[in-house]
């Protein structure tokens, strides 16, 4: 019932600001733009730097638990978008490399040997 109320102001205030609606599904004008840039961005900007921006936006206002688990969040679904290919770093090791070429501060230097 909190969520239907929630979302019927959310409704309420578009129409208040005047907004169009879009007549096949009803969505307000605002939120099919939003939806169009998602689209494009999710279309335009690769996983690997997707990530970079994410952590380096969350980075000033995160807890140090949180980028850790922001960090390893991101770096856990990343074998399963790799595309595998012959000479590829075991899971283990991708994780570790991509873990530490998000964090903000390393984006200027050369990884580590190891990874």
């Amino acid at each position: 019932m909190a969520l239907a109320e929630s979302r019927r102001s959310e409704l309420w205030q578009a129409m208040r600001r005047g907004e169009a609606f879009r007549i096949t599904d009803g969505l307000p004008e605002s939120e099919v733009r939003a939806e169009a840039a998602a689209e494009q961005v999710s279309e335009e900007l690769p996983w690997f730097a997707f990530c970079r921006g994410y952590m380096a936006m969350r980075w000033p206002t995160a807890a140090t638990k949180t980028r850790e688990g922001i960090a390893g969040g991101l770096a856990a679904v990343t074998p399963a978008l790799v595309e595998q290919e012959q000479k590829m770093p075991s899971p283990e090791e991708l994780r570790l490399a991509f873990r530490w070429a998000i964090i903000p501060r390393n984006a200027d230097l050369d990884p580590p040997e190891e990874l």
